[in-house]
């Protein structure tokens, strides 16, 4: 499952190291507990005069960091945005 404390994110036993924004991502997908967030929502993590493009790019980072070994965390949908599997909240 997926765990976090107050400086570090847990994927199973092992911790997962995140720069701040990937963090600030992480955490609004890790509130929701398996919903899904808007990418409205995802965004507003961003600066101001961000382009939108840069939620992508952050995303893939997250799931660079979190899906190994093929398992996939984070689940996307072009209508409904993006969510960390309700498996990992087992």
């Amino acid at each position: 499952g997926v765990s976090v404390t107050s400086e570090q994110v847990f994927l199973g036993e092992k911790e997962i190291r995140l720069s701040e924004l990937e963090r600030a991502l992480f955490m609004k997908l890790y509130e929701s507990r398996g919903d899904f967030v808007s990418r409205d929502e995802l965004f507003s993590v961003f600066a101001e005069g961000s382009s939108e493009s840069m939620l992508n790019v952050y995303i893939h980072y997250l799931r660079e960091k979190l899906e190994r070994d093929g398992v996939r965390v984070i689940i996307s949908s072009r209508k409904h945005g993006y969510k960390i599997d309700e498996k990992f909240f087992l």
